[in-house]
């Protein structure tokens, strides 16, 4: 009877949002009836919850719980949503690293080519024209990229035209 209560308790507190209590009950429950299930269920039902918070700290925990259970396809949509929130807020490397990660799920390649050509106007502000010019040539037709890196060439060669003028090399032999 009282495998019974604490079994109908953890259904209850599933219920009220208390995922962590449900799980605590239904695990001291055992082999009780569909116990070992139930945890799969609130699992599943709190990584719901924690994604649909959008927060950047609730999307990587519900991704993590997702990652245990084996489930695939939320896992990369919660990762997804995860990614184009980091992109919103700028953080284009972090974004970017997630965005390669799935590869073909939905538009995560255009985005990719997104994050790079974000972090290439960075690294072209930044003075640094090498990897500025790389990454725009790995983007070519994206975007103004074919533009921007018209722009970073001219720099380059008008950097180096200036290096050269200022520091002749000596013709003694």
């Amino acid at each position: 009877m009282i495998r019974l209560c604490n079994y109908d308790w953890a259904a209850k507190k599933a219920q009220d949002g208390d995922y962590d209590g449900a799980i605590a009950l239904y695990e001291a429950l055992g082999d009780y009836k569909d116990s070992a299930q139930k945890i799969s269920e609130v699992r599943t039902m709190k990584a719901q919850a924690l994604a649909s918070t959008g927060a950047l700290d609730d999307l990587q925990s519900a991704a993590v719980i997702y990652a245990e259970l084996g489930d695939e396809a939320s896992l990369a949509a919660t990762q997804y949503q995860q990614a184009a929130l980091l992109l919103q807020n700028q953080q284009y490397t972090d974004a970017r690293e997630i965005f390669a990660a799935l590869g073909t799920y939905k538009d995560a390649a255009t985005q990719l080519k997104a994050c790079d050509y974000a972090i290439a106007l960075q690294k072209k502000d930044a003075g640094q024209l090498d990897e500025a010019a790389a990454l725009l040539e790995s983007i070519s037709g994206y975007s103004d990229a074919d533009e921007q890196l018209k722009i970073v060439r001219y720099a380059l060669d008008s950097c180096l035209h200036l290096w050269v003028c200022q520091n002749p090399v000596s013709m003694r032999y």
